[in-house]
């Protein structure tokens, strides 16, 4: 399906991209594949997008907070979003909502998905930077080897 920037989405990770992602965080394959198979359920759009985010956001670390108390893989602040600090520890209650955002942040900006990713992150140049890191991430997961 083509953004509005006329960018296309892979079909789905291959088992390169776990590896890499595997890899790249030091984290268990058979972990990576079942967030893998979250982001393609959640965000069927571009699942790498989402592991994208995952990467940026946490280091593939589902107990990671954020310092104004985001939680999980995706950094989901549970005051703004419906679930508990607890709720969102689970990577698959965190990526639901996570692609749930992302979704909309998509519709609001028209198919663009660096402005998504921004919108997903806040306001401004910060999440401009944000954006471009999130966006460069998942090219680095998607680049062939070597």
């Amino acid at each position: 399906m083509p953004f509005a920037n006329g960018w296309t989405a892979p079909s789905q990770p291959d088992s390169e991209v776990v590896s890499r992602i595997a890899r790249r965080y030091r984290v268990q394959r058979s972990a990576v594949e079942s967030v893998v198979a979250l982001a393609e359920r959640h965000f069927p759009i571009d699942p790498v997008l989402l592991l994208a985010i995952v990467g940026v956001e946490s280091s593939w670390r589902p107990w990671a907070v954020g310092d104004v108390g985001e939680v999980g893989l995706c950094q989901v602040r549970p005051d703004l979003h419906g679930a508990s600090a607890t709720e969102l520890a689970n990577p698959a209650v965190n990526l639901r909502i996570a692609a749930k955002v992302l979704r909309h942040c998509l519709k609001r900006s028209r198919g663009d998905m660096a402005g998504a990713v921004a919108r997903y992150n806040g306001r401004g140049e910060a999440a401009e930077e944000y954006a471009v890191r999130v966006l460069l991430e998942r090219e680095r997961l998607l680049a062939p080897s070597a």
